[in-house]
Parts: C-alpha cells; structure tokens; sequence
C-alpha cells in the first residue's frame, strides 16, 4: 500500500511519507511526539492520502495561512504524469513544476500519445467513437506530443532522458504492456541529475 512513514525528524521539522499514507495516520503519529503539520488533510477529508491530494494540488485545511499543501513539499522521489500532459495548456512550465518538485536523483515517468495518424485512428477516432471507452472529445490531436518535443521539454526542465518507450493497450484483455514501438503512446523516464 505504500503507507508508511519513512522519517518524522523533529529538529528539522520534515516528514518523510509514502504516498499512500492518510492524513489521519500522519496526525497520529505526529501527535505523539507533540507535533502537527500545517494541514490537516484535504478538503475531501483527513482520510485521503497525502500522495493522492499532493498530486491533485489539493486544498487543505490551513491553505488559507499557508497556501496548498503541495506547496510545502520538499521534494518527491517519484514523480508520474501518466495521460495528463496532453490536456496541460502548458507542458513546459508543467514539467519544470515537476521537475522542481524532484530530489535530486529522483525520477519522473510521463506517458503520453504520440502525433502521428496512427495515435488520431486508434486514440480519437477509436478510443472515442467507434470502441466509446473515452467520452468524445477527451483529445485534442494538435495537443498530442511527438516524443522529441517531450525529449526537449525534459531537458529543458534540467532532466536527463533516460528512456522513450513503447506503451501498447490491448482492449480485449484490458490491459497494457510496454513495447519498442513509439508510434501510438510512450512512456518517458528522466532523472533529475545529483
């Protein structure tokens, strides 16, 4: 599950947690060492994950005083941006977003959907209309990402590129493996170097 709290360091005043981790088993252990967070878990209540709001830029109680809990992150290992940054308006300033959330050595996973007339057949044409397993208008081809524009973006945010590949989703078992071809969707690894 992914839940457990790694470090409390009181004299820094830091925790490290796993993502699965709820806000209510974070305020327990807090609390017996007589500490709290500036949050108090978000909106959606005390019982979501903290990975789970962090990556939706949750608002939490104490945002008013302190801004979004995201904003208190000192950095993450792992950051994954699995089918989003096509419907970001801005990827190079998402990806520096992301970029900067990183520890150094920490990794970041993107997928995405190639531009091409394969990934406009199968994505929209077939993932919307003809197999309707994505509501229609989900994408947008001109917002798809040929994987040297991402391989750019990444750099630019001050990532190392360290694999481009192939993500192939097989409807019929409902599931998805990775494979060499690039042509429909790709997954991209980059480390933050240090």
């Amino acid at each position: 599950r992914l839940n457990r709290i790694v470090e409390i360091n009181a004299t820094d005043m830091y925790v490290v947690v796993e993502p699965g981790l709820t806000w209510a088993e974070l305020w327990q252990e807090l609390a017996k060492q007589g500490l709290r967070t500036t949050f108090w878990g978000p909106f959606s209540g005390i019982k979501a994950t903290v990975g789970g709001s962090m990556s939706q830029n949750s608002a939490s109680l104490g945002s008013g005083g302190f801004g979004v809990s995201a904003d208190a992150v000192l950095s993450f290992d792992i950051v994954l941006a699995m089918e989003v940054i096509e419907h970001v308006s801005d990827v190079g300033m998402f990806l520096n977003r992301c970029a900067a959330m990183l520890k150094p050595g920490g990794m970041m996973v993107v997928s995405t959907l190639n531009r091409n007339w394969k990934s406009f057949a199968l994505a929209i044409v077939g993932a919307e209309y003809v197999a309707r397993l994505l509501p229609k208008g989900t994408h947008q081809y001109r917002d798809f990402i040929k994987p040297s524009e991402l391989a750019k973006w990444l750099r630019e945010a001050g990532l190392e590129l360290e694999d481009v590949s192939g993500l192939m989703y097989e409807p019929w078992r409902n599931s998805a493996r990775v494979v060499s071809r690039t042509d429909i969707n790709y997954l991209a690894c980059a480390r933050k170097p240090g």
